[in-house]
């Protein structure tokens, strides 16, 4: 197609996939009479077309358009969109121009022409940039939260829609990306059925945020009588939010709902356990009935206490000390009581019950776990009875697989892609990477380890870096966000993102059953 051919497609296709590629194309191919164009794109509805735009203008190059560039990016706030347009300021602004606009009256350009100046080499330019950023409106960049009442329930539960900004949240419900025509979303809405919702934030027909999901499970009957449920969660002192996660202990993920230490050293007998996860802030706790909750089935429960003191005596009452001992990237070691609990009510006292205690808030944990360790050959033993639908059930349940695996508008795209496996992968291949997942690594699905100057270790994925900040995602699909300087030292975990503890916590025919189902996705 000729150039004008191009620059109509870019304006005027119904196909967003075609309408990217054209701008991107008139950029390629350094098309100056695009120019006007192309800044007309920096209005666009959507994010991506405006990204694509400012791509190829950088390409091109802004000349003489500065000022109506920059007039037509100061309202953008959609992260990606955002992000390209202060790069490519910082590539095509000379940096005294760039100065001068720290004083612009628009916080949206205030803060590009900052984060620009935070790259720049001159010490006192980033000092002066990071002053403005600290000080800046709080209001920018507000983003959007999406949280349930209940991510897996058997009646209904409430999904919550939140943000800081004053404009519309619309949302989808069957797993299609929200639109500006999409519905408006309440305060909360009830759902009685699985599903995936999406949400974004939009100012008029402009998304001005990124697309937020959650996706709530409801719980099968068969699944009510195969994994372990930790509900009705109560505290009394304490008006802080407890949540169990289930089946999900591992090296890398928080210890606390309010810290951002990880677990650096976790026993067999532990891994894959649903955690409790407590808030270090009610260390101080002395309730005698501080903490209950309720379990569906039978099961272990474990109480990790601070590793320096001895336990009252009234919170591990009944339970046995063992040997194991838990780690945290802060330095700190717990010792590791147990007891077995009956399916109903389980109440735990305060840390500090009777009036002393350790300076580190305890941590619950809860486990079916098998007896030992299964094998790969007792998994293949197991292949000849194995059921498609437990394996999909485990897969979106106690597997916890769909956190870093996306099949169909379910789960999170994280790990490598599974539709299709078995045309590239045989039989083993599926069974040995769910019990031994460090066997094969596929590359860049490995973890990474930081070191942190405050003696941390953290472990995941980095999700998104800038000269401002750096987004690890942990196994659990939950996110840190630590600053750059705050790193002592980043290397190569030499471990894939998947995690460990399966072989604790499936049986033979378990991982049978949903290496059969993930041999059949199609």
């Amino acid at each position: 197609a000729n150039h004008a051919e191009i620059l109509r497609i870019a304006l005027e296709s119904g196909d967003l996939n075609l309408r990217i590629q054209a701008t991107r194309v008139l950029g390629e191919n350094k098309v100056i009479r695009a120019v006007p164009v192309l800044i007309k794109l920096l209005t666009d509805d959507e994010p991506r077309i405006r990204t694509a735009a400012m791509q190829s203008l950088d390409r091109i190059g802004w000349g003489g358009h500065s000022n109506a560039i920059v007039d037509a990016i100061a309202p953008e706030s959609e992260r990606i969109a955002f992000y390209t347009d202060w790069q490519v300021m910082r590539r095509q602004l000379p940096e005294n121009q760039r100065r001068e606009m720290l004083a612009d009256e628009r916080q949206g350009i205030r803060r590009m022409a900052a984060l620009g100046l935070m790259e720049e080499g001159d010490r006192d330019l980033q000092r002066r940039a990071l002053s403005f950023l600290e000080s800046s409106d709080a209001g920018f960049g507000a983003g959007l939260a999406i949280s349930a009442s209940k991510r897996n329930f058997r009646d209904s539960t409430k999904v919550i829609f939140e943000t800081k900004t004053p404009f519309q949240i619309r949302f989808t419900s069957d797993g299609s990306s929200p639109t500006n025509t999409s519905p408006k979303a309440p305060k909360e809405i009830t759902v009685s059925d699985e599903m995936t919702i999406k949400a974004a934030i939009f100012d008029g027909k402009r998304r001005v945020s990124e697309i937020e999901s959650i996706t709530v499970h409801k719980i099968t009957e068969s699944e009510w009588k195969d994994r372990l449920f930790v509900e009705g969660i109560t505290r009394k002192g304490s008006a802080k939010s407890y949540r169990a996660n289930l089946d999900g202990l591992q090296r890398g993920v928080l210890v606390y709902a309010d810290r951002q230490y990880t677990f650096t050293e976790i026993p067999d007998a532990l891994a894959g356990a649903t955690h409790l996860r407590t808030h270090n802030d009610d260390k101080a706790n002395h309730e005698a009935e501080f903490l209950r909750f309720q379990t569906n089935l039978p099961a272990v429960l474990y109480l990790a206490y601070d590793g320096r003191t001895a336990p009252p005596k009234a919170l591990v009452a009944g339970m046995e000390k063992t040997d194991m001992m838990l780690k945290i990237s802060n330095g700190e070691s717990f010792s590791v009581y147990r007891r077995s609990v009956k399916a109903g009510e389980v109440i735990l006292g305060g840390n500090k019950v009777g009036g002393s205690g350790g300076e580190s808030m305890y941590q619950v944990f809860i486990s079916r776990a098998v007896a030992k360790k299964t094998t790969i050959a007792e998994a293949k033993e197991a292949l000849p009875k194995a059921e498609l639908k437990h394996g999909k059930e485990i897969f979106f349940g106690r597997g916890t697989c769909f956190a870093c695996h996306k099949v169909g508008d379910r789960g999170v795209a994280i790990g490598p892609d599974l539709v299709g496996i078995g045309k590239r992968r045989d039989m083993d291949y599926v069974i040995q990477s769910t019990l031994e997942p460090d066997a094969y690594i596929v590359e860049g699905f490995q973890q990474t380890s930081l070191e942190m100057k405050d003696g941390r270790v953290l472990f995941g994925m980095i999700g998104e870096e800038t000269a401002l900040s750096m987004k690890l995602v942990l196994l659990t699909g939950e996110q840190i966000v630590v600053k750059p300087d705050e790193v002592k030292k980043r290397s190569d975990a030499k471990n894939s993102i998947m995690p460990a503890s399966l072989s604790n916590t499936l049986s033979g025919q378990d991982v049978a059953d949903i290496s059969a189902w993930i041999m059949s996705l199609k």
